[in-house]
């Protein structure tokens, strides 16, 4: 059995552990630059100094040491002290590297277990669902809008950028003309597109969350001059029909936002009603984020592959959506790899052509929708009340304008 230090104690450092005990790795202890972390325990792991590493590492050469941070010049930094100041010889390994190889592995282990039923009952996620709203609005404001973060960057682009360049390392199968209506579902805080086509006309750019008012809140708080008219619509995947017309949008734009639904695939049968003939719903994943991300959160599905067909699925429901679209869409499936924060990430992109039009309720079942809204509407204004106090606490605490 190989011998291991993980050097690091955040989220990496609790993530690679299942992947090393995977490949049959002793681990023998955490390491951290930071002296407070000697107060805990990691996965009932001690947190050692560099120091004590030292002595661990002299004594046996052969231990090896994963680096488990995730910015790069964090990680060089940590390497450099390895090699340099502690002057120790024992092998260092990338704590990305190893997982992308675990997590590929877990995939197709994965893969050979899927059964293909689609049994997805609202009542049993909606409570979930609501409880989880909040971390996704704590983490744009932690990170986007803070201006004392690293990522505060994107969020600040996205505020000046006037065009509309479409995510997906693809060319759209449509060509967009003036007025043409592009809804950009599940945009998050601030959407990153503007509407502004290469040739100077205009798109109709409708964002839309649910979690809109408070990305307005946020939005409104920002004093500069960067698209003081802009505004997130108030919308939920599963009932876009109950939202939106018919035959309404030219694109619709989903961009890591459909594996935090409550049901995937109603979602996109949702979307494709409020899609023209001919339209395209673009779909921009990181692979498999729910396995990724251990299901924590919002992540409780998975937008995957399998062989050329996009295929939604968790741990008790799987659909193939290329065959059941069949008859209504065309699917075409590409994916690629990029850097996300410092760590290589598979993604898909997805576009779903609608062919023809259909009844929703041959497809959907939309008999309980009042009732399901209902109750969904209920668990949003009991929250509410509650995380309108807590976003105010939130955003005071953060600096937001120079």
């Amino acid at each position: 059995m190989k011998k291991c230090i993980i050097w690091g104690t955040g989220i990496w450092g609790e993530k690679i552990w299942n992947a090393l005990q995977y490949f049959d790795y002793e681990i023998l202890v955490y390491c951290d630059n930071d002296i407070s972390k000697k107060k805990i325990r990691v996965n009932d792991c001690p947190v050692l100094s560099a120091n004590e590493v030292k002595g661990i590492c002299i004594e046996n050469e052969e231990v090896e040491i994963v680096v488990a941070i995730k910015n790069e010049k964090a990680r060089q930094q940590v390497s450099d002290q390895i090699r340099s100041e502690l002057g120790l010889k024992n092998e260092i390994k990338r704590a990305d590297e190893i997982f992308d190889i675990y997590f590929e592995m877990m995939l197709g282990d994965m893969h050979k277990k899927l059964v293909y039923k689609w049994d997805v009952k609202l009542d049993d996620y909606i409570e979930n669902w609501c409880n989880n709203l909040m971390n996704e609005v704590k983490s744009w404001v932690m990170t986007a809008v803070n201006l004392d973060n690293a990522l505060h960057w994107k969020y600040d682009s996205y505020r000046r950028n006037r065009y509309l360049n479409i995510d997906g390392k693809k060319e759209l199968p449509i060509q967009l003309k003036e007025q043409s209506v592009v809804m950009d579902i599940g945009c998050g805080l601030f959407c990153k597109y503007g509407d502004l086509l290469p040739d100077g006309s205009k798109v109709k750019l409708i964002p839309v969350d649910a979690l809109a008012h408070f990305y307005n809140n946020i939005n409104a708080r920002k004093r500069d001059e960067n698209r003081k008219d802009y505004r997130c619509f108030f919308g939920l995947f599963e009932f876009m029909g109950n939202s939106w017309d018919r035959n309404y949008a030219d694109l619709i734009i989903i961009g890591n936002a459909l594996d935090h639904c409550i049901d995937p695939y109603r979602s996109l049968l949702e979307c494709l009603w409020v899609l023209k003939c001919g339209g395209v719903i673009r779909l921009v994943h990181a692979r498999a984020e729910g396995l990724y991300e251990e299901w924590e959160g919002l992540h409780k599905w998975n937008c995957d592959y399998i062989g050329n067909d996009f295929v939604l699925w968790n741990n008790q429901n799987a659909i193939n959506v290329t065959n059941e679209l069949n008859g209504i869409a065309d699917v075409q499936l590409h994916n690629y790899f990029d850097i996300e924060e410092d760590f290589r990430r598979e993604y898909i992109t997805v576009d779903i052509i609608k062919k023809t039009d259909f009844e929703l309720s041959e497809w959907v079942d939309t008999t309980r929708d009042n009732e399901q809204i209902m109750r969904l509407a209920a668990n949003i204004m009991n929250k509410w009340a509650y995380d309108s106090a807590t976003l105010n606490a939130m955003v005071e605490n953060i600096r937001m304008n120079e």
